[in-house]
């Protein structure tokens, strides 16, 4: 073979083995399988992420190995069964075609998880200097920072986000309950981790799952909207909007469908028109980007504090009661846990059209579910003010 063929081979390989290398991706598990985790103890627990289609994953964690292979699309699950509550323990994850050091999650607790999410109060921060511009921060809020030493809670924040599709990732860190890490939790994530912590001596993870301002049925799945007369009316308007958005990216907001009113008359918003799917007031858009991306983490239950955002006016105030119970009925189909427990905040008494009684009375309806809670809080709100500071009485 003379010189001239054998850089040409050479060549030729180099070629190959860059394509065959760029083609493979890293065995990456979802952002919640990270340090610091808890993961819920006595159940089947899905573990998952992305890695090269058709290469073997492998999951060691407690005496327990358990492997699957990626379909086409690079995705990849397992399960570990009946973890014993207890940690601190690592978990390693590997693939069987990079060759790449194995993966080793750190710090790892089995305990008691739970699912948070609704709007700005149960994003409300312990700190009145947390992120936002809402007056955050609770009553005895340098006490509660100084004394919030619990190394067995940790808290996983989705950050927000919206989308139009569902996704299958979104951005968030677990994080160890210190007096340097809580002021930007969630008061009530916090609260009622920190007081289940310590009746139980268990470890406990919350999954805080929260926007402000956003409506329920913003967390609810397309299809099940689209199958019930009630409510596919919302999602019709969200399509027509979006479609309208897409053909006429530079129109003026007044020119396009409606954008949802809440009871509060939420004016619309002058000037360019926006991308209906980035607007947390319309229906599934935020359980595409932070319900479905954590779905089937495994959980012990849920707490919700949701209930100022309705939309639709009087109408739409009495069809608040059917959208909670769809809410919870998908958020229970999609977890494979059976009627995981559901506990709500019913919302405060206030001066303020938002404030309706009427949605006081459509959430005691959730109480014909099973497994179901409310926590009545008439007693610890602010005449003023949307976002009381007594967030304590709700651990």
């Amino acid at each position: 073979m003379n010189l001239n063929n054998r850089l040409s081979l050479i060549a030729s390989l180099c070629v190959t083995l860059c394509f065959t290398a760029a083609t493979r991706a890293e065995v990456k598990p979802s952002a919640l399988f990270s340090d610091y985790m808890v993961l819920q103890s006595g159940t089947l627990v899905p573990i998952w992420g992305t890695a090269s289609p058709g290469e073997k994953v492998a999951v060691t964690m407690s005496g327990q190995t358990r492997s699957a292979t990626t379909d086409a699309q690079g995705k990849w699950t397992v399960s570990l069964y009946n973890l014993k509550a207890g940690g601190p323990f690592e978990m390693t994850i590997a693939g069987d075609l990079t060759g790449d050091t194995p993966i080793v999650v750190k710090d790892v607790l089995v305990g008691e998880v739970w699912l948070g999410s609704g709007q700005s109060n149960m994003q409300f921060y312990v700190s009145n200097k947390g992120p936002g511009h809402a007056p955050y921060g609770l009553l005895d809020e340098a006490n509660e920072i100084a004394t919030a030493n619990y190394p067995q809670l940790r808290m996983f924040t989705v950050k927000n986000a919206t989308d139009y599709e569902p996704q299958s990732d979104m951005v968030g860190v677990w994080q160890v309950c210190t007096p340097q890490t809580v002021p930007d939790w969630s008061a009530v994530g916090y609260l009622f981790g920190r007081d289940l912590n310590q009746a139980l001596k268990l470890p406990v993870g919350i999954v805080l799952s929260a926007f402000g301002a956003s409506t329920a049925e913003a967390w609810i799945p397309r299809d099940a909207m689209a199958a019930d007369p009630l409510l596919k009316p919302m999602l019709d308007k969200l399509d027509a909007r979006e479609s309208y958005f897409k053909a006429h990216p530079n129109a003026n907001d007044a020119d396009a469908p409606p954008a949802p009113q809440t009871i509060n008359s939420r004016p619309g918003r002058p000037g360019p028109l926006r991308d209906p799917a980035h607007d947390q007031h319309q229906p599934t858009v935020l359980y595409n980007a932070m319900i479905s991306p954590i779905v089937p983490y495994a959980i012990r239950g849920a707490i919700w504090y949701q209930g100022e955002s309705v939309v639709g006016g009087p109408q739409g105030v009495l069809l608040y009661g059917h959208v909670m119970d769809t809410m919870v009925t998908q958020w229970r189909r999609l977890w494979h846990e059976g009627n995981f427990p559901f506990y709500v905040v019913q919302l405060p008494g206030q001066q303020n059209v938002s404030n309706n009684p009427l949605i006081r009375e459509q959430q005691a309806k959730i109480l014909a579910l099973s497994n179901t809670g409310m926590t009545v809080v008439l007693d610890t709100s602010e005449a003023k003010n949307v976002h009381p500071h007594n967030k304590e009485p709700f651990g």
